[in-house]
C-alpha cells in the first residue's frame, strides 16, 4: 500500500529510484567475478582390476566385494558404485566435497594393497585413478 501510494502520488520520484536500482544492478552484475572454467576438485576415486576369462558373477564375488568392503570405512566417503563384467571390475568411490581428491586416492590404496593378497592369482593389479580424466593414473 505505502509503495503503490508514493508510486501514484510521485510518478517522478518512483521513476527515478526504478532507475538507480537499475543501474546499481547493472553496475554489479559487470564486477561479479564470475569464471568460465573453474577449477573445481571433485573427490572421485576409480579402481579397476582386470580379471580375464572370469565372469561378471565371479568379479563380482572376488573382487568388487572385497574391495567395497575395505573402501567402506574410509572417512569422508558419499558413495561407492561398482560394474562387474566379463574380465574386469570398475568400482567408483564418491567422497564429500570437503576431501581432497588426492588424500582419498591414497587412502584407497593404502585399503587396496591390504585386499590385493586375497586376489585371485590370475587377476590384474588395481589400477587406482584420483579423478575421472583421459590421462589419469
Amino acid at each position: 500500500m505505502f509503495l503503490t501510494r508514493i508510486s501514484v502520488n510521485h510518478l517522478v520520484f518512483a521513476t527515478m529510484i526504478m532507475v538507480a536500482m537499475l543501474v546499481f544492478g547493472i553496475y554489479s552484475y559487470q564486477r561479479l567475478p564470475i569464471e568460465q572454467l573453474p577449477n573445481i576438485d571433485f573427490p572421485v576415486v576409480a579402481v579397476v582390476v582386470s580379471y580375464p576369462g572370469a565372469s561378471p558373477e565371479a568379479v563380482e564375488n572376488d573382487i568388487v566385494k572385497p574391495i567395497e568392503e575395505a573402501v567402506n570405512t574410509i572417512g569422508g566417503l558419499d558413495n561407492i558404485q561398482s560394474t562387474s563384467q566379463s574380465g574386469r571390475a570398475m568400482v567408483l568411490i564418491f567422497f564429500d566435497m570437503s576431501v581432497n581428491s588426492q588424500a582419498a586416492a591414497q587412502d584407497v590404496r593404502d585399503r587396496l594393497a591390504t585386499v590385493e593378497a586375497g586376489f585371485p592369482d590370475n587377476a590384474g593389479d588395481a589400477q587406482c585413478c584420483a579423478s575421472i580424466r583421459p590421462n589419469c593414473r
